[in-house]
């Protein structure tokens, strides 16, 4: 025969020190009292193997159903621990006789109240908090708060059904360490992204650029590399996509102050070339000067004329026009004039 040992817990006003006095008073009740016990409203009953009490205090408290306001014990033994108000499963604290209440158990969240189950290998739950050691799931509605950790899996953060997330992933097999609607990268650091920036540099859908701002904060033009087929730049018949340019803008309207196409059309509003220059043809709008610009050759655009540097006419050097007039300080002909 085993038995339990309960206790009542009862209060008296001490008139002389005007306080509240505890007292805890152990019963001890054996298995002949357990099937005779009935339940007294105020009192400790045991009835069908369970304990009803306003307060339990003992070394060991055993029973199959404990329904107590507190209980104080070294050991505790139960295959469930469930709030009683309110309950998960809307239990009435005064459940007699004929009443049984059936529980239901949940797989994650309860409606109300919470519980902790040690059988089928243990979960928690509660309304906003869950844990399954069988699936090793868990669940917070919350925020959770760690100074460390580890995910050797997958971790997701949002919702891949309506394209709005972003997911981490440890492992070396997994196509991408970061995987998320606008942008990926892969274990070995590679980036695939649809929009961003990098330092002051833009991504967009098809190029790469920065803007250039005046001292107002306007954007007065970019330079960028373009990646699409949609603007192009050359002549008529042998137009070619840009691929970098800057001094301006993309589009189709205005021309950057330099660009380079595909097929290698290079455009410039100025340039100064330190070196050779090799050209099959070509097309100098402006001047070109040969030399330098004190002592040198000018090809003109501009005035329409071949001429030395420095010319004065009448005075020194030498020039010759469009229409063929020529001026020179001397002249040496081979042939007929």
């Amino acid at each position: 025969m085993y038995s339990n040992v309960v206790g009542i817990k009862a209060q008296y006003i001490d008139e002389a020190n005007n306080a509240f006095v505890e007292l805890s008073i152990p019963i001890t009740v054996d298995n002949a009292l357990l099937s005779l016990a009935k339940v007294q409203e105020g009192k400790v009953v045991v009835q069908d193997d369970t304990v009803y009490a306003g307060a339990l205090v003992g070394e060991v408290v055993t029973a199959e159903n404990i329904f107590a306001g507190a209980i104080s014990a070294d050991k505790l033994a139960s295959n469930r621990l469930e709030s009683l108000s309110p309950s998960p499963n809307n239990y009435k604290e005064n459940a007699g006789e004929s009443e049984n209440p059936i529980f239901i158990p949940v797989k994650e969240y309860t409606e109300t109240g919470g519980y902790i189950d040690f059988t089928n290998g243990g979960s928690i739950h509660f309304t906003n908090f869950y844990a399954d050691s069988v699936s090793g799931d868990a669940g917070f509605k919350g925020t959770i708060y760690a100074k460390a950790g580890a995910i050797t899996g997958e971790l997701l953060i949002g919702s891949e059904a309506n394209g709005e997330y972003i997911k981490l992933n440890g492992s070396e097999t997994a196509p991408y360490a970061i995987d998320s609607t606008y942008f990926k990268v892969t274990s070995n650091g590679r980036i695939t992204a649809t929009g961003g920036t990098i330092a002051n540099w833009i991504i967009g859908q098809d190029r790469l650029y920065t803007e250039t701002k005046n001292a107002s904060s306007e954007i007065i033009s970019e330079v960028g590399l373009y990646s699409g087929n949609y603007y192009t730049y050359g002549l008529e018949n042998n137009k070619s996509p840009i691929r970098f340019y800057a001094g301006g803008f993309l589009n189709n309207k205005n021309t950057p102050n330099f660009l380079v196409t595909e097929n290698g059309y290079l455009y410039a509003q100025n340039a100064e070339i330190r070196g050779k220059i090799i050209a099959e043809s070509g097309n100098i709008v402006g001047d070109l000067y040969v030399g330098d610009n004190n002592n040198g050759i000018l090809i003109s655009g501009t005035d329409d004329r071949i001429s030395s540097i420095p010319y004065i006419s009448g005075v020194s050097g030498w020039k010759i026009d469009k229409n063929g007039n020529a001026e020179f300080n001397s002249a040496t002909i081979r042939g007929t004039l």
